[in-house]
Order: C-alpha cells, then sequence, then structure tokens
C-alpha cells in the first residue's frame, strides 16, 4: 500500500511513554474500516476508548534500517456516527530502548516514532482516510517508563480518565512533533509476514514464599516469556515492586546476576483507591520464571498470573525421555529466544 501516515512523536528527552491521539467526524455509514499501524519502537492503537486488536510489541523487531513493519486490523465496529477519537501509546521498545550487549540506549535511535492510515469505507461507496499528522496532540500519561530490558514504571494516579473517548477534551496535550531531516527513517514500509504475538495460555503460581518480611516469591516452575498480573488490597499510596528471574539463590530469593545490566523490574505506584489489578505491558523477553512481589507499606493476599503474547508454531526435535517439565522448558525457551526476531534479507 502507498503509506501516507506521517512519522509523529512526544517531547523531546523523556523517559515517559507519549498518549497521543487525534479527532475526526463520520457521517455516513461505515461498510468497512481498515486501521494499519507501525512505529519505530513498539505501540498499542486505540479508537473511542477501546484498544485495538489482541497483539502486542507491534509492529515487532526488525532492521529499522531497511525495513518496518505494519500491522493491519478491522476496526469498523469501533467507529460511531459523529465524533470519533483515534489514539496511541509509544514505547521505545528495540528501537530506542536498551537492546543486547550494548548497555545504552538508541541503538537504532534515539526518539521513538509512530504512524498510522486509517482507511474508511462507507455504503455510498465513498471513502475517507485519517492518518498521523502534526493535527495530532500528546501528553504524559500514567506509564512513565517501558523498556524491554529494564522494566516498566507505572503510576496510576496519573491515569487519564476517558483519554481516548469522542467526548474527552484534549486537556495539558501539547501538539506532536512531525519527523524531519535528521532522523534517518526505513528504507521500505511493509505489512507484517509473521505470526503476531498474542497470548496463548495464563500460568498460575505453583508456589508462594516469603524469604524476607515483606518480600514475596511467586515460583510458575517453569521457564517462560511473559507480562505478570497481580490481583492486589492495600492501602492507597502503596508501591508494588516486581523483579523478574529464572532460578532461586540459596537462601529463597530470586537470583538476577544472569541478567547482567537488565533491571528487569516494574514498579506500580496504587491509585487512591485500595485495591487495583495490576498488568505489566513491556515485561523483558527473557525467560520470566520467578517474580518477586515487594510491598513496601503493608501486607496482602495476592494471586499472580503470568502470560506472554507468543507465536505457536514451531518445527524442533526434543528428547522425549527427558522428564515433561524439561521438554515444556526446551519449548518455552525456544520460543522466547526467537521472539520477533527478525529478518536480514
Amino acid at each position: 500500500m502507498e503509506w501516507s501516515g506521517k512519522w509523529i512523536r512526544g517531547g523531546w528527552a523523556t523517559p515517559h511513554c507519549p498518549w497521543m491521539k487525534t479527532g475526526f467526524g463520520i457521517e455516513k455509514e461505515v461498510r468497512s474500516a481498515t486501521l494499519h499501524v507501525t512505529a519505530l519502537g513498539v505501540c498499542e492503537a486505540w479508537i473511542n476508548g477501546q484498544r485495538v486488536g489482541d497483539t502486542h510489541l507491534v509492529p515487532g523487531w526488525t532492521d529499522y534500517r531497511k525495513r518496518v513493519y505494519y500491522h493491519s486490523f478491522e476496526v469498523g465496529e469501533l467507529l460511531c456516527s459523529g465524533e470519533n477519537r483515534l489514539g496511541a501509546v509509544l514505547g521505545q521498545g528495540w528501537y530506542a530502548g536498551f537492546f543486547g550487549p550494548f548497555q545504552h540506549k538508541g541503538y537504532y535511535g534515539n526518539d521513538s516514532w509512530f504512524s498510522c492510515v486509517l482507511e474508511i469505507n462507507f455504503k455510498d461507496g465513498s471513502s475517507q482516510t485519517v492518518c498521523s499528522d502534526k493535527t495530532w496532540t500528546w501528553q504524559i500519561g500514567p506509564l512513565q517508563e517501558a523498556d524491554l530490558l529494564m522494566g516498566e514504571t507505572y503510576d496510576a494516579r496519573q491515569e487519564i480518565d476517558g483519554w481516548c473517548d469522542p467526548e474527552c477534551t484534549d486537556g495539558d496535550a501539547h501538539p506532536v512533533y512531525v519527523v524531519n531531516g535528521e532522523t534517518q527513517l526505513p528504507e521500505r514500509i511493509e505489512a507484517y509476514p509473521g505470526v503476531p504475538v498474542r497470548t496463548i495460555t495464563q500460568l498460575p503460581a505453583q508456589s508462594v514464599a516469603e524469604p524476607k518480611p515483606g518480600v514475596y516469591v511467586f515460583d510458575l516452575a517453569q521457564n517462560m516469556v511473559g507480562v505478570a498480573q497481580l490481583k492486589v488490597a492495600v492501602p492507597a499510596g502503596t508501591e508494588i515492586v516486581l523483579k523478574h528471574g529464572e532460578m532461586l539463590n540459596d537462601d529463597g530469593t530470586v537470583y538476577t546476576e544472569n541478567l547482567r545490566y537488565a533491571k528487569a523490574t516494574d514498579r506500580y505506584a496504587l491509585p487512591f483507591t485500595a485495591s487495583a489489578m495490576l498488568k505489566s505491558t513491556d515485561c523483558p523477553p527473557g525467560a520470566d520464571a520467578l517474580l518477586v512481589f515487594n510491598q513496601k507499606s503493608a501486607r496482602s493476599e495476592a494471586q499472580l498470573i503470568s502470560r506472554r503474547e507468543i507465536a505457536t508454531k514451531e518445527r524442533f526435535i526434543i528428547n522425549h525421555q527427558l522428564p515433561f517439565p524439561a521438554r515444556s522448558g526446551c519449548r518455552m525457551s525456544r520460543r522466547r529466544l526467537h521472539l520477533n526476531a527478525p529478518t536480514l534479507r
């Protein structure tokens, strides 16, 4: 397809993930609508207060100097007559975040960028196109930091009620930046050719221990790739800290030396309500077999579910004389290592 969307982003030199949006009107009856999204980084698209699609880490890792992929979603059912809102949350991902063994950010670029094209077809045969451009606005939201190796920081007290609802005002929003000639763009934008990253299962913790006061270890009993989901009931203002690892130290705490410089730590600041469901979004792609729940102000009951959106197609040989946990660990490890691996062509 001919790509007409501009590359846009939020403010410069900030670890916060920008929440960007635009408004548009619809006066005719919609027959179909397709949203194409891409990013130099990772993104989530939203329409009228609903997240678009069930895939994650869009658009995936590529050699950004040569190409970047776009994902397409059918969104006709999300549109409404009158005013509509199209938005996106942008993260640094592989493009501008920490990457590989280099111990610094920005291997491909210093700032993440977003671009999209919304194609709307009406029943009378006419059409309408909404693209990312200079009319979009951005603002700081609750996602203060999201890095594939370092982890995520989410302050629920900064949540924007109805930030992408049709009736929501711009509030403290600012005009987006449009890419200029100083940023090296990929040579081409191509349709995503692989299996999208989706949820395939939920893995509950097999055991819970408290090796130190206020520190809880949830053992999933296998190697896996996922994001954490934790239900807590604690006093308002409590900070929850989740640390990810693959094995235990002799004292029962999580072993993290093999992570080298990667912090693999999620922080969640609770809102002024007394209970919440926590779910990290950009968890490190390394194996997350064990998680530490560090509650700093009060003891609470917690239930943990870990999940990861990974491709289900696989073709490799395993020694079936191995115990089932070992075979399962091999499969999970292979999926982890091939998560969004780019092509070199």
